[in-house]
């Protein structure tokens, strides 16, 4: 079942190709590590939360942290946006945390933390870490779209 609680999002500044994520929904804390490849999760993040903001739609993001494979899941029904994130792991248990809400409440806090990881790492130190550029204009569209909604 999907907590409504409060969604909390924290993606330090990249490192040496790697990115730390937080995400937290009501008293559940999803933490893990990714690698910048083999996908630029951060630019298909920033993607998906577009379309689902934007359209009825669904999308997955992947998070890769060699072996261990973290899944975005996002899915908008009406008014409503319902996010899973789970981990798909060789060995051990897997792990999970939902959500559910608003546009506002499920997308805005992920804008905050793009924003604040865009404040504290410019770009060109992003990109040498991240080996990927951030991606500041489709951020600024989901933050033109989000003030719309």
């Amino acid at each position: 079942m999907p907590i409504r609680d409060e969604l909390r999002v924290d993606i330090e500044g990249p490192m040496n190709g790697w990115v730390a994520v937080a995400i937290v929904a009501g008293s559940r804390r999803y933490a893990f590590d990714a690698s910048f490849t083999p996908n630029d999760a951060i630019a298909e993040l920033v993607s998906a939360l577009l379309a689902v903001a934007s359209f009825e739609t669904t999308r997955q993001v992947s998070w890769n942290d060699e072996p261990t494979q973290h899944r975005l899941d996002l899915a908008r029904t009406g008014d409503e946006i319902r996010l899973a994130l789970t981990t798909d792991r060789r060995e051990g248990p897997d792990s999970s945390v939902a959500f559910a809400g608003s546009v506002e409440r499920v997308v805005g806090p992920f804008v905050v933390a793009l924003e604040n990881l865009q404040r504290r790492q410019g770009a060109d130190v992003y990109a040498r870490e991240w080996r990927h550029p951030f991606p500041a204009t489709a951020v600024e569209h989901l933050r033109a779209v989000l003030a719309h909604d």
